[in-house]
């Protein structure tokens, strides 16, 4: 079952130096905000999900979370991820996408 973004408590965190909001679930897409964007991340082993170490659109193995945030990811060149061990921050601070907006300043988020 996949988790609704419209209501769902997220943690907080930085990514790639940028605040972005992290769920340990997968997300419903068709409930992400428009203008938004919706990465999976992905650890090297299945044991190993306190430390992602690359960032997808999809992710089929080896499932950490789902990232949503505010402004895009550049991919490696010709690659269809990016590496972010060591990248991904957290402040374990929930908060809904709209008390997010709130917090970091961005504009009320408008849901599909």
């Amino acid at each position: 079952m996949e988790t609704d973004a419209r209501t769902a408590a997220f943690e907080r965190i930085e990514l790639l130096w940028e605040p972005a909001l992290l769920t340990r679930e997968r997300v419903d897409r068709s409930t992400i905000p428009l203008g938004w964007y919706c990465y999976e991340l992905e650890a090297r082993y299945a044991c190993d999900f306190g430390r992602p170490v690359r960032l997808a659109d999809h992710v089929e193995e080896n499932f950490v979370g789902t990232i949503l945030a505010p402004s895009k990811v550049n991919f490696h060149r010709g690659r269809n991820y990016r590496c972010v061990y060591g990248n991904v921050v957290g402040f374990d601070l929930y908060y809904t996408i709209e008390q997010f907006c709130k917090k970091v300043g961005l504009p009320a988020p408008e849901f599909p």
